[in-house]
């Protein structure tokens, strides 16, 4: 619905935005928002499915689904911060397709290049998963027990866990939005890894060590 990717300013009041595969997408700039309501109607688009992970971004709106999308991986386009200021503010994302639900955020941020992104949220609400890939941008005014380092739906996904986890922070927090049959064991592992219901199963060859996790790397939970 609304998408700024240069340095610029976006102010929004007393305004509510219906849209689909996204809301609001910060990929540059600085965003200004009060009392404003994002209602995300989402619909499944096979391009889009691998989109969660930031590594698969591409130009423009070729980000992840979510109501507020900030940040931008890409080195050499978006050149400024992404900056977001939210007040009294309600982000929703709605579907009836249970595989979109499953990996669509109601706010993703990402910093993947030198600039900032920053998300700073006072009196608002987020119905829907708050991912920080990574822990890579900062987020001020959230409780950092329900902010998401990466959603596991593959296992591509679950051997990208080895990459933050090299470095101990009990901050990490990994949740599985699909049934996954893991290629690979981690080398370490901290932080809380949420099963979510699903299943984790190890697809290992013979003379390979049947486990999943090597070596306990910090203060972990494993749910």
């Amino acid at each position: 619905a609304v998408l700024i990717n240069v340095a610029s300013t976006l102010n929004m009041t007393d305004v509510e935005v219906v849209a689909q595969r996204q809301g609001i997408v910060v990929r540059a700039g600085t965003a200004t928002l009060k009392n404003v309501t994002v209602d995300a109607t989402l619909e499944y688009l096979d391009w889009a499915d691998d989109l969660y992970n930031p590594s698969n971004w591409g130009s423009g709106n070729e980000v992840a689904y979510g109501a507020l999308v900030v940040g931008n991986p890409t080195v050499g386009a978006y050149l400024a911060d992404a900056i977001v200021n939210i007040e009294g503010c309600n982000f929703t994302c709605n579907t009836a397709d249970q595989e979109v639900a499953s990996f669509t955020a109601a706010l993703y941020a990402y910093k993947g290049t030198s600039y900032k992104t920053e998300v700073t949220a006072t009196n608002t609400t987020f119905d829907g998963y708050i991912v920080n890939y990574g822990n890579t941008a900062t987020l001020n005014g959230f409780d950092d027990d329900t902010v998401i380092t990466a959603l596991i739906k593959t296992s591509v996904d679950w051997a990208n866990i080895d990459k933050f986890t090299a470095t101990p922070n009990e901050d990490y927090y990994f949740l599985q939005v699909a049934d996954v049959i893991a290629e690979t064991m981690l080398a370490k592992f901290c932080g809380t890894y949420d099963g979510n219901g699903y299943k984790l199963t190890r697809d290992y060859n013979e003379g390979e060590t049947d486990c999943l996790i090597n070596e306990i790397n910090g203060a972990t939970t494993i749910k």
